[in-house]
């Protein structure tokens, strides 16, 4: 049985150390673009875009009918500057909600309750709300906690004592990963054994 877990503890581990590099790539691409004398800031923001939008494939799980699809034409639509945006924004809030997820399960303890990001004076401001400007529904069942947005479609924040869900409903869902909900809701979940240690400054 010790097998078994310590490969999970690895697995989970490895995910989470790739996850660091990516972030760390990304943050040095943005600098190094915002520092080319012969990039302009358009032609930056537009690049940033695309590789965020490039990112979110391997963090995003979109409804089915949401999925690239390849047009009569071929795969024009994959590129379709418009997607690209979107899914930017996709990217940004899984970048949140993971950074929300972390600092929560570093600050509160186990437990079987739900609050909104407005409630939480540990998070910092650009955790408090999605990239469309909604707060944020936590609930956490034991060591695993869920991160809910109402997405980039909604009018207004979700309302958090209206999301059920239990531990064993949060553990059958994907970790780390933005999954999209039918209503479109932005669902995260992340357990304590993911979140990263901070290191010493």
């Amino acid at each position: 049985m010790r097998a078994p877990k310590r490969l999970l503890i690895i697995v989970a581990a490895s995910a989470g150390v790739v996850t660091v590099l990516c972030g760390l790539a990304y943050l040095r691409l943005t600098y190094a673009l915002q520092h080319m004398s012969f990039f302009s800031e358009a032609h930056a923001a537009s690049l940033i875009t695309t590789v965020k939008g490039a990112a979110a494939t391997l963090v995003v799980i979109k409804r089915p009918s949401e999925q690239y699809a390849v047009s009569p034409r071929g795969n024009l639509k994959a590129y379709d500057p418009a997607h690209f945006a979107g899914d930017a924004k996709l990217f940004d809030s899984w970048t949140m909600q993971v950074q929300a997820a972390q600092s929560t399960l570093e600050h509160t303890p186990s437990g079987s309750w739900t609050k909104s990001s407005t409630d939480l004076n540990y998070l910092s401001v650009s955790q408090r709300s999605d990239p469309w400007g909604h707060s944020l529904c936590l609930l956490r069942r034991s060591d695993t906690l869920a991160v809910v947005s109402a997405g980039a479609k909604a009018t207004g924040s979700p309302l958090c004592r209206n999301i059920h869900i239990s531990e064993n409903e949060l553990n059958e869902l994907p970790k780390m990963k933005l999954l999209e909900s039918p209503s479109g809701y932005l669902i995260l979940v992340l357990t304590k054994r993911q979140v990263l240690p901070h290191t010493p400054q």
